[in-house]
Formats: structure tokens, sequence, C-alpha cells
């Protein structure tokens, strides 16, 4: 049994494949535990979700204030269930650590909308208790257009929004999407730890690619594992989105959910058309290229682009 635990924590972020990885994580339980990696995502989903319920507390302050310490006790019965199964790393995979997606931001009533405001306390209470030299965080970066078009494209099928996309992007704050600024806050609110940056765009090379480099990144031998690339969901079309925002009305209205999310399942049933993307308001167009300038996911893209 080792001496000290080595803690992986996947933290998305949203819209970034975490879906397809934590998948996989659950298809090969018994594969990453005789690998000595503890799961908490396969072994102890309740954990999980405790852990996730708690940092609301930190990420909503209209929940009530919570403390840094609100995970010391399920932090503790991670590193007792990991060490009595003699494991040598315990690994978490979870988008919602860090904040939420930007509709639940605006739901909160948290406008504009912000890139994980509250990312540097959620991460002290991850890890309270435990020493930042263990810890590895794993980010995944994505393009800003992208980025945002897979937050109000989930907005959408989630019938959470009636807005335009040019009133989404009114109400975020574009210019603090910026993964330099989140990796800074991150090292800042917990120094020695290790944060590890790898690109979404990395996905065109194929899921099985996509999730075998993520494996490794967390210490884990892909080759003993049976990897499903899967598929990540579409965007959604214009078309389609005109038609989802209608329903979110109807929804925002008062209208029982559960017969509009079947229309809903109905239009996005046909693949979404590439041809006729969600367009980007012109007004917007300079925001979003201005806190994409010099940003690490830039830098990423391009370092992946030329390797190509």
């Amino acid at each position: 049994m080792p001496d000290r635990l080595r803690f992986v924590y996947h933290l998305g972020v949203h819209k970034t494949g975490s879906t397809l990885l934590q998948h996989n994580l659950h298809r090969n339980a018994r594969a990453l535990a005789a690998q000595g990696v503890r799961c908490v995502n396969t072994a102890w989903p309740k954990g999980l979700e405790r852990a996730r319920h708690r940092l609301r507390r930190l990420q909503n302050p209209a929940r009530g204030q919570g403390s840094e310490d609100i995970l010391a006790s399920l932090n503790g019965r991670f590193v007792k269930q990991a060490r009595a199964v003699g494991a040598h790393t315990v690994l978490v995979s979870e988008e919602n650590f860090l904040g939420n997606p930007i509709h639940r931001e605006l739901e909160w009533g948290h406008a504009p909308a912000r890139f994980y405001p509250q990312a540097g306390p959620c991460l002290r209470a991850l890890i309270y208790g435990i020493d930042p030299a263990d810890v590895t965080v794993v980010l995944y970066t994505r393009r800003l257009p992208g980025l945002l078009r897979g937050h109000y494209s989930e907005a959408l099928r989630a019938l959470a929004t009636a807005d335009s996309y040019d009133t989404f992007l009114s109400r975020t704050d574009i210019e603090g999407f910026r993964f330099d600024d989140l990796v800074g806050r991150l090292e800042a609110a917990a120094p020695g730890i290790r944060v590890v940056l790898r690109p979404f765009e990395a996905i065109r090379g194929g899921g099985t690619a996509f999730v075998a480099d993520f494996l490794e990144v967390c210490g884990v031998d892909p080759d003993a594992l049976e990897i499903d690339g899967g598929q990540v969901n579409p965007g959604v079309d214009a078309a389609q989105a005109e038609a989802l925002r209608a329903l979110g009305a109807r929804r925002a209205a008062g209208e029982e959910p559960k017969p509009l999310r079947k229309e809903a399942r109905r239009i996005l049933e046909t693949p979404a058309d590439p041809d006729t993307p969600i367009a980007v308001p012109e007004r917007h167009r300079a925001r979003i290229a201005g806190a994409m300038r010099g940003d690490v996911s830039e830098r990423l893209t391009a370092a992946l682009t030329a390797a190509e």
C-alpha cells in the first residue's frame, strides 16, 4: 500500500466531452480497480452526489453560505476507502464541481453569467485535508465560439431558455471566459497543485483516442480497458434553435414540461444541418475575438492543428 495517495480531479469544463469520459469510467470500473485506481464515480456514486449538493452552497450564495470544510468528512471517507482496497490513486470526474452551465447561472439570477466565479473556493473545498502536492486537476479547454454555442445548445435542449442567441450572449460575461484566468485562480487557490490542460478539439481525431489520452493523464494504461469512442452530442442548427426556443417560452409560461420534452426529442431526432449553424450576431464577434486573443485555449488548439 502506498504511503501517499494521488488524487486526480477531472473537472470538466462543461461542454467538453465529460459525459463520454464518465461513460468509459463506468464501463471499465473493474479494470480501473485492477490498476489501483479508486474511481469515486463508480465505487461510491452517492458520495459524489453528496459532494455535488454541498458544493452548491458555495456556488449559489442564495442557498446559504457554505464553508470550505464542507467536504471534510467525505474526503476522509474517500481516503479510507482507497486505502482499504490498496489503491494508489483516487479519481473523480465531475463537470459541476467548479460551477454550473451558463443557463443555470442565469436561472439563479447570476447575470451576467461568469466563468466559474467560485472555482477557487470550490477547489479548496474539494481538496480540504489533502496535500495540494498530491493533487492533479485535469481540465479540457475549448475555443470560445464552440464553447458558447455548446452552452446555448444545452440550454435549448433543456428547454431552459427562450432567449435568442444574441440575448443569451448579452447576458454572459464573454470577456471573462478565459482559461488562462481560470487556471490562475485555481493555482492561487491551492498552491502546489498540478493542472493538466487538454484541448477538447482533439476529439476530432476520434473518441477512442480522446478517451485513451484522458486515461493516460490519469495514470491508467488504456490498453487494458475497453474504450467506447461513442459520440459527443451534436449542436443544434438555426431552425432547431428557433423551434426549441418556442418550446422554452411555452415552458416558462407554465405549460406541462413532459409533453414539451417529448416534442423537443422529436425535433432533435433530425441531425443538425452543418450548413445552417447558429450564427454569432455581428455585435458580439469583436467581444469573442478579444476574449480569445492569446488565451491558452487558442494556443493549445493551434498546436493541435499544427501537429495534424
